[in-house]
């Protein structure tokens, strides 16, 4: 399902041959469902938004931007199947779109996807960890 673009964005071609890249909600959720499935979460902690992903070795501190990072990581470096079928779409037009979405709003459905729950032992944890 990540591997295509479409999932993200909807590609429309226009009448002259160049292309529009639009996001509605459903597709902007799907950013949410790629970072769960990276392993970012989002928990309240002391009235405060925190942002950590999990991973093998356990719980890491982040910050906000890192889950943009890990997206236009995505973006960059996946092979999209329409980038192999549109000679005319290319890679940092798609980077351009994402940028053009931003500030990614950390709510709504993104937050539905990102929402975690933390044990005491894992609440602690964030708390005495800085960021890498």
């Amino acid at each position: 399902m990540f591997n295509q673009l479409s999932t993200f964005v909807q590609i429309k071609v226009q009448k002259d041959g160049s292309f529009k890249l639009i996001n509605n909600p459903e597709l902007k959720a799907n950013i949410g469902k790629l970072l769960r499935e990276f392993g970012y979460r989002q928990s309240k902690m002391d009235n405060e938004i925190v942002y950590y992903k999990r991973t093998n070795r356990g719980l890491k501190k982040v910050r906000s931007i890192e889950l943009t990072d890990a997206i236009e990581d995505y973006l960059e470096n996946t092979d999209f199947i329409e980038l192999s079928n549109n000679i005319t779409l290319e890679r940092i037009d798609i980077i351009d779109w994402f940028y053009g979405i931003l500030p990614m709003k950390l709510n709504g459905s993104l937050s539905y996807y990102l929402k975690g729950t933390l044990s005491e032992n894992e609440k602690n944890q964030l708390k005495k960890a800085s960021f890498d």
